[in-house]
């Protein structure tokens, strides 16, 4: 998929999924594409995906509620992927799911994170899912052309944990840039 493509990609508004805290999403018609994906940017404040029957759907949010101890965001995580599934949001899904992993040229935060990040693929593996962690910087440059490539960059009119999302889900549902590395926004001169 070109970078033009995924940059062209319009979104609408779309309706709440299965869990009963407040976060907002959008879809997007990708017609034609009959891949499956799933997509997590883990966080307290997250963004989750599905690429699936020519269509991509985000949804993000905060999770709740707030805790003192870190470590515990992991089990909300976990508990939201599952009551998901509970829910049939999932449809029976067998799609191979992406979380993001570390970035490693940041540091801060990315000990708890990990807690996070492991209570949204214990959820998705307890659904049925092939999960893999993977790290942004791979990401971005197999989707997005780029290693330094930022989705919110190429969907300003979502939020960046769901436009991170996304970019997660579409690597899962194979996505990988065609041609050479370019980044975007092309600098000045190219």
């Amino acid at each position: 998929m070109n970078q033009q493509t995924l940059l062209n990609l319009q979104w609408e508004p779309i309706d709440v999924l299965y869990h009963p805290i407040g976060y907002k999403g959008a879809f997007t018609n990708l017609t034609g594409f009959d891949k499956l994906g799933v997509g997590i940017d883990p966080g307290r404040n997250w963004g989750l995906s599905i690429v699936e029957y020519g269509e991509i759907k985000v949804w993000w949010g905060t999770l709740q509620p707030k805790q003192e101890e870190m470590w515990k965001y992991g089990i909300s995580a976990y508990r939201m992927m599952m009551e998901i599934n509970e829910n049939g949001g999932w449809n029976n899904a067998t799609h191979n799911a992406v979380v993001e992993g570390p970035a490693f040229t940041k540091t801060h935060g990315q000990v708890h994170l990990e807690s996070v990040r492991f209570g949204f693929a214990l959820g998705l593996i307890h659904s049925g899912f092939d999960v893999e962690v993977v790290p942004p910087a791979r990401v971005r440059a197999e989707v997005m052309g780029h290693a330094r490539n930022d989705p919110s960059l190429f969907w300003p009119t979502i939020n960046h944990n769901g436009a991170n999302a996304v970019a997660m889900a579409l690597y899962a549902a194979g996505v990988r840039r065609e041609g050479p590395a370019q980044l975007w926004p092309p600098k000045k001169g190219d």
